[in-house]
């Protein structure tokens, strides 16, 4: 939401700074200050509450709060969109800052984190042996779709049309 962040309700605030996108700044700002705050950045702790940019008109470095009585819908208190016990999927095991501030502004989360799964491809098919030089593409597409995924590929192997072939992998594997 496009609009001011404070941290007291009053009638003017003076301009402070303004929140990013990538990169968390933390204010301390007075009663009587504002910070400007954008859809999706990073608000600091300190801001209790987030006027629309509805509500209020600019007269250089000052805001002024118009037809705004506090108790209506106008004002949020701050928070992400996430509710209370929702789980987190992440797409990395790594956390960008952005997500690190998002969860640090969350009191008494708890965290939990999944071990990747792991996984074995094999490929059959007499076109992938080394006479036919056919590579197998499903094979090589799954795996970089698990390894984009932060899988982890334990083994990734071509074998050709054998029965006896195929369930000695499957045995190898503990899958038979």
């Amino acid at each position: 939401m496009d609009g001011i962040g404070v941290i007291s309700k009053k009638d003017t605030y003076i301009l402070k700074g303004k929140t990013l996108l990538d990169k968390y700044i933390d204010y301390k700002i007075k009663d009587n200050e504002c910070v400007i705050v954008k859809t999706g950045s990073l608000i600091p702790n300190s801001i209790k509450y987030i006027i629309p940019s509805e509500a209020y008109f600019q007269n250089k470095n000052l805001f002024h709060i118009f037809k705004y009585d506090f108790k209506n819908s106008f004002i949020r208190k701050k928070g992400h969109v996430f509710k209370s016990g929702q789980k987190f999927i992440l797409k990395n095991k790594n956390l960008t800052k952005k997500e690190l501030f998002i969860y640090n502004s969350f009191k008494n989360i708890k965290v939990k984190t999944k071990n990747s799964l792991s996984f074995k491809i094999i490929s059959t098919g007499n076109e992938f042996t080394k006479n036919h030089f056919i590579n197998p593409t499903n094979a090589s597409y799954l795996e970089n779709y698990l390894n984009s995924h932060n899988q982890k590929i334990d083994k990734n192997i071509h074998i050709k049309d054998d029965q006896k072939i195929l369930e000695k992998e499957l045995k190898i594997v503990n899958l038979i």
